[in-house]
């Protein structure tokens, strides 16, 4: 019971402290930027902003399976390995769109290059035609959620990752710092 109330205060906080911070970056970056969290198998959204109101593929509260979102992706890279292990074990994982991952070996590679690397990618794995990028919230060297950066349509040139990729990494040095 202690552990679902300090989750739940967790939670809370890192919504109000990510409001700001998360509504600069959907608008710098021309996007829908998202908050989200691992419970259980899933990713839970507890916060959106989206320059774009024809994007109406999450909202808070949604929960999608983690093995095909850029959030779940860099999750599941922040666990430790035995846990990591453990969740690659209980597919199956189907296919959401023609684009995902559903061998666990090939998840397994691409979580551990995202993990090496500090982001994770969602290649239209969730939606069709949909391309996000994530990277960890981290406090006392722990990943405690994650924010990404989505858009629709074809996938972003690299010019525009690596863009995407340095506003998202100083909104979450940004919402770090704030939690303290």
């Amino acid at each position: 019971m202690a552990r679902i109330a300090m989750n739940v205060t967790l939670h809370a906080r890192l919504v109000r402290v990510a409001e700001v911070p998360l509504r600069r970056l959907a608008g710098a970056a021309k996007g829908t930027a998202h908050l989200g969290v691992l419970e259980g198998d899933m990713v839970t959204y507890l916060a959106r902003h989206s320059v774009d109101p024809s994007f109406k593929f999450s909202q808070i509260g949604t929960q999608f399976e983690a093995y095909c979102t850029g959030i779940g992706k860099i999750l599941l890279a922040g666990m430790h390995e035995q846990e990591r292990d453990v969740f690659l074990a209980n597919g199956p994982f189907v296919p959401i769109t023609a684009d995902t991952l559903t061998d666990p070996e090939m998840l397994r590679r691409d979580i551990e290059i995202s993990a090496r690397r500090g982001y994770a990618v969602d290649q239209a794995e969730m939606f069709e035609g949909v391309h996000c990028v994530a990277v960890p919230i981290k406090r006392n060297g722990d990943t405690i959620a994650a924010i990404s950066l989505s858009r629709k349509g074809a996938p972003p040139s690299e010019v525009r990752r690596k863009r995407d990729l340095s506003r998202l990494l100083a909104c979450a040095d940004s919402i770090s710092i704030a939690l303290g």
